[in-house]
């Protein structure tokens, strides 16, 4: 599907400062998210989509895009990310977050909604995986007001249950995420399996809107990859790609963690990708690409969730 997220609705309010993620946000939407959704095909129980919108020089160069799970109801959102098209130093995310449309529960599992900010020319382009099970919840922590614009939040699964993906988003204009992924919790072990975790940079100083999503599931064979940490130079962006086992597992989730403070640093793709298999499905594995805007080298550590059917 093809909209402006809520947070422009907000500038026919002239005193409107900033979007609060309001609690309802992620009830039902009047917009159906697979208007325009290219759907790549289903591999390993796995439905994969994607949507493309060209940024709008209207709108300060921002796009905001909606992939859907189908019409039906019978597949439920189980992972989704987005690319900022263009030049890593021009192009970010904000506001990623699952969706929910017009069935008859309040879970936020009919699509995935992805924003950011890009050249012209270039477009924004949002993934949704999703799975035929009921075996899935979705936790979302709404962030009250921060002392400083670095934003942090953490959504937890609850006991027993084990994170397939996660987002963050970001209401205020001009505002970016920089990390986005998974975290390990209380538990005995190290595994990433436990919950979300997002930080981003708020142009308000920290009192936009701001929200982290996990979604969690039950009694699925999920393995969690991460990558080799790499160096980024000030100026520079990079990409990075982990791979899940070939022709065995089948990519649910991803992100990236960022050193350094969030304002020197932007997540520009977090994004299912497909490899070298002849299907053309992006289930492959997780890219991320993260631009270092100032302030030193930082370092990257990418992450990848896999389904094993």
């Amino acid at each position: 599907m093809r909209h402006l997220k809520p947070r422009l609705v907000v500038a026919v309010l002239a005193a409107a400062t900033a979007l609060a993620v309001p609690a309802g946000s992620f009830a039902g939407s009047p917009i159906d998210p697979n208007l325009n959704d290219l759907l790549f095909g289903v591999d390993g129980g796995l439905r994969y989509a994607v949507d493309t919108v060209p940024y709008s020089s209207d709108s300060g160069g921002f796009a905001s895009s909606e992939a859907g799970c189908g019409g039906d109801h019978s597949w439920r959102l189980i992972g989704g990310g987005a690319a900022s098209g263009g030049a890593a130093a021009h192009a970010w995310l904000e506001y990623d977050r699952p969706e929910d449309y017009t069935d008859a529960d309040f879970d936020p599992d009919d699509g995935f909604l992805g924003s950011g900010y890009g050249p012209t020319g270039a477009s924004l382009s949002t993934y949704s995986i999703c799975a035929q099970s009921t075996a899935l919840s979705y936790i979302v922590k709404q962030v009250p007001s921060q002392p400083t614009g670095v934003r942090t939040g953490t959504a937890m699964c609850k006991p027993g249950w084990h994170v397939t993906s996660g987002s963050v988003a970001i209401a205020s204009s001009g505002s970016w995420a920089t990390s986005s992924f998974p975290v390990d919790g209380t538990d005995a072990g190290t595994i990433r399996d436990n919950g979300w975790r997002g930080v981003g940079h708020d142009s308000l100083g920290g009192s936009g809107g701001y929200a982290v999503a996990a979604i969690c599931a039950h009694g699925m064979s999920l393995i969690y990859r991460t990558g080799t940490p790499r160096v980024v130079a000030p100026g520079q962006p990079i990409t990075m790609n982990v791979a899940c086992y070939p022709n065995v597992e089948h990519v649910v989730g991803g992100g990236a963690s960022v050193s350094g403070s969030a304002n020197q640093s932007r997540l520009v793709t977090s994004r299912p990708y497909d490899g070298t298999d002849p299907d053309g499905i992006p289930d492959n594995g997780w890219r991320t690409t993260v631009y270092d805007i100032t302030g030193g080298s930082k370092t990257v550590t990418s992450f990848a969730i896999c389904l094993r059917p």
